[in-house]
């Protein structure tokens, strides 16, 4: 069973033994970046489109690489080609999407509510990291507009594979040196709980603004509204 939050003051309701006694055993949280924490205007469709792009200007079949993510697209397109190849298309692949992330990064801000959790839950002793999908340059800018509260910061340059491969999580953990069933993983996309569930983590979905099934699914061990009502859940109201 799922933990819901619901109401005011991220009052929790339907939680299971099992999860009451996780979320009690918490001592770090792996937040997402863009979407979760920082909010940017990168047009995620105009990305997608370019790297199928680029796909097909190297004969490659566009049309069985569509259903992948980004990044899970720059990977298989790149395996495709001659090894000799692959390390020069993979360059020219993370330059354009970095000029896409960077394109409007100037108007990026925090998302409602993100520094105050982020303060409550450094106040409270929590341990807080971040793993993104971002480059360094657009994480780095992001950062900037947040407390600095966060130990770890792991973009998709820091780690051989990007959630929602576990081992991004499991990363940013062994940095921190926590075990995964002392952490939360929060995102506000499947792919962080598909990410914290692999990794052996508390897996919580992040709503902000989307229809309350939207991570259904995915099977996540709890589903929050927003950013204050997880502070909430873990820390307690008006803290």
């Amino acid at each position: 069973m799922k933990l819901t939050a619901v109401g005011l003051a991220g009052i929790i309701s339907g939680v299971s033994s099992t999860n009451k006694a996780r979320l009690r055993g918490i001592s770090a949280v792996l937040f997402d970046l863009d979407g979760t924490l920082g909010e940017t205007r990168i047009d995620f469709s105009a990305m997608k489109g370019a790297m199928l792009a680029q796909a097909r200007g190297r004969g490659l079949e566009a049309a069985n690489l569509s259903g992948l993510d980004i990044l899970a697209i720059v990977e298989q397109a790149a395996a495709h080609l001659p090894e000799s190849e692959r390390e020069a298309y993979r360059e020219e692949a993370w330059r354009k999407l970095e000029e896409f992330e960077l394109r409007h990064i100037s108007e990026a801000r925090p998302m409602p509510g993100a520094c105050q959790s982020a303060l409550r839950l450094h106040e409270a002793g929590l341990r807080l990291g971040i793993i993104t999908r971002n480059c360094r340059a657009a994480a780095d800018h992001l950062l900037a507009l947040l407390p600095p509260v966060f130990e770890v910061c792991l973009t998709r340059e820091d780690v051989s594979r990007c959630k929602p491969d576990p081992l991004h999580i499991r990363a940013a953990l062994d940095l921190m040196r926590v075990e995964p069933k002392q952490a939360l993983v929060a995102g506000d996309h499947r792919m962080d709980v598909q990410a914290g569930k692999a990794a052996g983590a508390f897996a919580a979905g992040i709503l902000a603004g989307r229809p309350r099934d939207y991570f259904d699914a995915y099977e996540p061990d709890a589903v929050f509204r927003t950013l204050k009502e997880l502070a909430d859940a873990l820390i307690g109201p008006d803290r």
